[in-house]
């Protein structure tokens, strides 16, 4: 699978967005700040367009998290493995709220976070919830 920027800069907003689950809210501009501080693989209009990304859903992560809840039957949030959930909390971002990114793309990228990070059944997990979240937002 070739890997595109786009994809590098979905990975960097993943892994960032990982730690709002450990952080407040509020300190994810600091937590931003803390991850590029020794980064230097991204152009400043990069960060610029990974930090949007990641407030941009921190924004809207408790009505992620209850959409999600409505559509992963028999696996509420609080129990979700928290790379799956990172994953799509990002992908569901994409799908909903963000017409430039193609679902497949926000889909494919999602599913190979989760197949990275997670557990052995962490892509075929969230690739059947970012399914139903397509399906639901009437993509089909």
């Amino acid at each position: 699978m070739k890997i595109t920027r786009r994809t590098q800069l979905r990975e960097a907003a993943f892994i960032i967005l990982f730690r709002a689950d450990y952080y407040d809210l509020e300190e994810m501009p600091g937590q931003i700040r803390s991850f590029f501080e020794d980064e230097d693989e991204f152009s400043e209009e990069e960060k610029q367009y990974i930090a949007a990304r990641v407030l941009n859903v921190c924004e809207k992560i408790e009505e992620i998290d209850k959409a999600l809840d409505r559509i992963s039957v028999g696996w509420k949030v609080r129990r979700m493995n928290h790379s799956d959930l990172t994953a799509l909390r990002l992908a569901y971002y994409e799908i909903v709220y963000d017409d430039s990114v193609p679902d497949a793309a926000a889909i494919n990228d999602a599913v190979e976070f989760a197949k990275n990070y997670g557990t052995d059944n962490s892509g075929s997990f969230v690739n059947g919830i970012l399914a139903k979240v397509v399906q639901n937002a009437g993509k089909e």
